[in-house]
């Protein structure tokens, strides 16, 4: 519960102790832990999210402007029509450790 209340998700809850994400929901509540609501964007802020996003910023660095998972934010430009730019890959080496070029 310390985890939570020091702001962890219950969706990394869930990851870390191998648990669905109603079954972490349900062991916070009966401890008595206030549960977070869960995060809803306005209409202008998935505006403001598209326009940044037609801008070039990243779905990630848009998940972390706003405080929700990259995913959400893929899914909120989907549903306002806005097309997706293909995801950037690192080459294998690159995401491997292996310094470029070498």
């Amino acid at each position: 519960m310390k985890s939570y209340r020091t702001g962890t998700s219950i969706k990394a809850l869930g990851r870390r102790f191998g648990l669905h994400e109603q079954t972490v929901r349900a062991h916070l509540e009966r401890a008595g832990a206030e549960l977070r609501p869960q995060l809803v964007l306005t209409a202008d802020q998935v505006e403001e999210i598209a326009e940044c996003y037609r801008a070039g910023a990243s779905l990630r660095q848009l998940g972390l402007q706003y405080h929700v998972a990259n995913n959400s934010i893929r899914n909120y430009l989907l549903r306002v029509g806005v097309e997706l730019r293909p995801a950037r890959r690192l080459p294998q080496r690159v995401a491997m450790g292996e310094q470029p070029g070498s």
